[in-house]
């Protein structure tokens, strides 16, 4: 594999086309579109995690996805390209037995499955368990910046490499409430899996947040720990179906992006807050109505496993012997309660990581940003900086504010993808002089 060369190597550095910082759908739509669209690019991707994965804390059994296998990672940019996943499907023979089941959404695991397909086929090109830590300009002679420096952590200690183009999708960070990171018995949804195997039978288990996870999580402890006792903390009266209506869900549509981006920022900004229920706090209607079943029935027979907490909110949680106690604020009573319980579950979303983290001074303080702070990125997804012909560096998860409500997820990846690398200059005829590794 000839980029071998550009980790091991510690003297001296020859600049790869492209770096891809992490390796999930982003990126993986990216690869797969380089290698369709522009294969003479040299391009390497680098992953914290020790193998592919993509949410594994929510592979529950049953659970689906909530959009069209249709708006996989190419299908709406090549529907005749080899990753997409009826290719996948038939490759694993299942295609006629998936037509069978007459569903646009798969399940998330097979889900899960294709895009781990669609990764091993760029093995040699992924260099997992090892870790950006650090990106910065790299220097020709003369002062001019052709491309960047990343700092890499990993296995064999730390390491340069250097690129002419980058790509930061490092993924979405989990939210945790103030105050309770870290704390025992206290962790995120996308834990679950590897937390609940913990849980003994008649566990006494709080979900806070009134989202998609929140749901699945409560539904998925109801039915999977023996006799679990289950709070369901809302902040709202109750859970809210997902607006996933045909004209409201163009809002995902790969030839609306141009249209938002162009929009007035107040126009940005009402989209965002009228439509936010296509995508936060908002639930498949099907997982509402099967936890509204095990609500009834449980005040039908008594059990007393499952309550609903409308209208409140988790304060603190304090540790206490063998256990933790929950405080909740129920606003429609105002006034507070207190819940012992063996586990506090959070499903309290997720956001974006930040480039600027990564960043050394001397990149950070070139930076544009707007009159609130926030970096500016082009219609193509790159940010700009204060300096004469910089170099190429992507942020496509980071725009939601100014690319629109699909900048996290995977409706617009495929076609996205193909901007992006459509966009990037032709090096094969540039000369950079090999930079020193500091």
């Amino acid at each position: 594999m000839p980029f071998e060369n550009v980790i091991s190597d510690k003297t001296h550095l020859n600049p790869v086309d492209f770096i891809g910082v992490g390796f999930g759908p982003t990126n993986i739509s990216v690869a797969i579109a380089l290698q369709e669209i522009r294969p003479e690019l040299s391009a390497i991707f680098f992953e914290a995690q020790p193998s592919f994965g993509w949410h594994k804390g929510l592979l529950l059994s049953g659970a689906t996805m909530q959009v069209s296998f249709l708006k996989d990672l190419v299908s709406f940019r090549n529907p005749r390209s080899q990753f997409s996943f009826t290719s996948f499907l038939h490759e694993r023979g299942r295609l006629a037995d998936f037509a069978n089941l007459k569903t646009f959404f798969p399940s998330r695991i097979e889900f899960h499955q294709y895009l781990e397909w669609c990764a091993q086929n760029f093995a040699q090109q992924v260099y997992y368990g090892e870790r950006v830590e650090e990106i910065s300009f790299m220097d020709e002679q003369g002062g001019s910046v052709p491309g960047f420096r990343l700092l890499i952590a990993g296995k064999e200690g730390k390491r340069r490499v250097c690129a002419r183009n980058v790509i930061f999708a490092g993924g979405l960070m989990p939210q945790m409430p103030p105050g309770l990171r870290g704390q025992r018995g206290v962790f995120h949804t996308s834990e679950l899996l590897s937390n609940i195997s913990h849980l003994r039978p008649g566990s006494r288990i709080a979900v806070v947040g009134a989202g998609q996870s929140a749901t699945e999580a409560a539904n998925y402890i109801y039915d999977n720990v023996p006799g679990s006792v289950v709070h369901a903390i809302v902040p709202r009266f109750g859970h809210s179906p997902a607006d996933d209506s045909p004209f409201v869900n163009q809002v995902f549509d790969p030839e609306h992006v141009e249209s938002f981006f162009n929009a007035p920022s107040q126009v940005k900004e009402k989209i965002l807050s009228i439509h936010a229920s296509t995508n936060y706090a908002a639930v498949d209607l099907a997982d509402i109505e099967a936890f509204y079943q095990k609500w009834y029935s449980d005040r039908l027979t008594g059990e007393g496993r499952l309550h609903l907490h409308r209208m409140a909110r988790l304060i603190k949680v304090t540790e206490t012997g063998g256990s933790v106690v929950a405080t909740i604020n129920h606003e429609l009573e105002a006034k507070t309660s207190e819940l012992e319980l063996d586990a506090v579950i959070c499903a309290t979303g997720y956001r974006p990581r930040d480039v600027r983290d990564l960043m050394d001074d001397r990149t950070r303080a070139a930076l544009l940003t707007n009159e609130h702070g926030s970096l500016q990125a082009d219609r193509l997804y790159r940010i700009g900086f204060d300096i004469p012909q910089p170099p190429a560096l992507y942020i496509p998860d980071m725009c939601e504010k100014t690319h629109g409500l699909s900048a996290t997820l995977i409706s617009n990846m495929a076609v996205r993808a193909g901007e992006i690398v459509e966009s990037l200059p032709d090096h094969r005829n540039t000369n950079l002089p090999l930079p020193e590794v500091a």
